[in-house]
């Protein structure tokens, strides 16, 4: 009989699913839209049996489990099989069947269980579960630590004949530990309380790493009978381990998986984005800008790195994240990094793609020891360039900020959901360009491997944030350019010789056809100069110099 996803999300059982497992699973694997199967609730838990949908990220793998997936149970008038696969007990009339477990025609299975959180960081407007996390089921005295294994050594009977046995100084539901909800569900962020679900699947073991984050479809199991408070302590094992291992239902449902789905695409967009791309991002990077003071360079290094994120792990080496740090912030700017962070959230959904923001401007005054050093290098190092009538008014700008996305906020969230994602060329016409280009950097520059491909990388995310595919002239024009800003940006001009410097740059390449790479090369031979002659800053006689050195240079390379 021809299976659909209709029957499966609205009449399905565990019996129906056993007897077309296949065709079910094939029918789940096509199916792109998840949508319509109910999520798991906490606040209003479904009966066991239902089948439901959970995405979390993977916080902790336990070890493997043995159980009975089909076993012969004897009955008062001869025997008869039943499967065990997708649920937790075995399936017997108490009194009148018992379980035959020396029977040939038994058949063992292994499963694993996942200890899964709600995505830790997703902003409630990227939770499709979302309504509010803090309220959790009032479940009191109990834990489990996720880190806890399966010891070695349980036989298959043990962990399948699990009585529920009642000490006669014990009630039903008494539990032996004092132990916080808290420390039961092991929130990764404290202030942010996760809902949690352990996790059973039955197949490819291997295909799961931690910290993935992962949708699941499968059978809830909430019977009361799984709370490892209520059961008899085995010697080997302390009450604590006891109830790790067996967390109350109510709290943490089981969840065993027919079906799971990496998750690359946090924020909840069923279809393409296909927006106005270059109004949008003209938009976006509008916004970006006005936060940061009016630094147009800053936004759009901003604007980039909300883009990035890790392609891949080649050893030690992490590619495709650009970790950026924003230094020289303007002192009288009370709840500044708060305010930016209001307006990053409100746009981007963040985890497994987190932007942690590091806000050095809270640190209080005190003797920095060597354990103070920095251990989270950036790629890239942004000094802000504030401008003052941005800066003075930076409170009604961040309000104007807020009025203004909120009219936008599906196209921009869209706009970056999708780009995110996106696949971007570096190839084609321009390759042979960006080539040259990086070789004449190497060369003049003494560029490091990890500058150049920086560099690439930065080009990618500004074409992403441009709303393109491919690279082109005019994006690697402009990631060169602002480049060569940003390193200028970190030679220290005192005062006056900020001016002249930028009209001089401005006079050689209208003058001299100056490239960009030749103007960085000035300004970095400026600094060697400056600190060759024991300077810690630039000044005019050190630029005046600097200038005249250039000067001889070119007449000597036309004589």
């Amino acid at each position: 009989m021809p299976v659909n996803f209709e029957d499966l999300v609205h009449q399905i059982t565990i019996r129906d699913f056993l007897r077309n497992e296949s065709d079910y699973i094939e029918v789940l694997s096509r199916t792109q839209d998840w949508s319509k199967i109910p999520l798991l609730k906490h606040d209003n838990i479904q009966p066991s049996g239902s089948l439901v949908r959970f995405r979390g990220m993977i916080q902790d793998m336990f070890d493997p489990e043995y159980y009975l997936e089909r076993y012969e149970v004897k009955t008062g008038d001869g025997q008869r099989m039943q499967d065990g696969k997708f649920v937790d007990f075995l399936q017997i009339e108490q009194g009148e069947e018992e379980v035959n477990f020396s029977s040939e025609n038994n058949k063992h299975g292994e499963r694993r269980s996942l200890f899964l959180v709600t995505i830790p960081g997703i902003n409630n407007w990227a939770d499709e579960g979302y309504k509010d996390p803090s309220k959790l089921p009032e479940v009191e005295k109990l834990s489990v630590n996720p880190s806890k294994r399966q010891e070695d050594g349980d036989d298959d009977e043990t962990l399948l004949k699990r009585q529920k046995v009642i000490k006669d100084d014990q009630t039903p539901g008494e539990t032996r530990t004092i132990l916080s909800t808290e420390y039961l569900v092991n929130s990764p962020l404290p202030d942010r309380p996760s809902r949690a679900c352990l996790v059973k699947i039955y197949r490819n073991f291997e295909s799961f790493r931690l910290n993935t984050v992962i949708d699941v479809v499968g059978f809830l199991s909430v019977d009361p009978a799984l709370d490892g408070s209520t059961e008899e302590v085995e010697e080997m094992l302390s009450p604590e381990e006891h109830i790790a291992k067996n967390p109350p239902p109510s709290l943490i449902p089981r969840l065993h998986a027919i079906s799971t789905r990496e998750v690359h695409q946090i924020a909840p967009f069923e279809t393409p984005f296909n927006g106005n791309f270059p109004d949008i991002s003209r938009d976006i990077l509008m916004v970006l800008t006005q936060c940061l003071f009016g630094d147009q360079l800053a936004g759009r290094y901003l604007f980039a790195h909300l883009l990035s994120s890790i392609q891949s792990r080649v050893g030690m080496e992490i590619l495709g994240k650009m970790c950026l740090n924003l230094i020289n912030l303007p002192g009288a700017t009370s709840g500044y990094t708060k305010s930016l962070y209001e307006i990053l959230e409100a746009i981007v959904p963040l985890a497994p793609n987190s932007h942690l923001i590091l806000d050095e401007t809270c640190l209080e005054p005190g003797q920095l020891q060597g354990g103070g050093k920095s251990l989270l290098p950036s790629d890239i190092l942004v000094p802000l360039k504030p401008d003052s009538n941005v800066m003075n008014h930076i409170e009604e700008t961040f309000k104007a900020a807020h009025q203004f996305i909120r009219t936008r906020l599906e196209v921009i969230r869209g706009f970056l959901a999708s780009q995110k994602v996106a696949k971007f060329d570096l190839d084609g016409d321009i390759q042979t360009s960006v080539q040259e280009d990086l070789v004449t950097m190497r060369k003049t520059f003494n560029a490091s491997s990890e500058e150049l491909h920086s560099l690439l990388t930065l080009s990618r995310l500004v074409g992403k944030s441009m709303g393109k595919s491919k690279l082109d002239e005019e994006t690697w024009e402009l990631v060169k350019n602002m480049d060569q800003e940003r390193q200028s940006s970190q030679v220290d001009l005192d005062g006056d010789i900020q001016t002249t410097v930028q009209e001089d740059l401005v006079t050689m390449r209208k003058t001299l056809n100056a490239s960009s790479e030749e103007l960085h090369s000035l300004l970095t031979l400026s600094r060697l100069v400056g600190k060759s002659m024991g300077k810690s800053k630039l000044d005019e006689e050190t630029w005046e110099l600097v200038k005249n050195m250039d000067q001889e240079r070119r007449q000597r390379m036309k004589k």
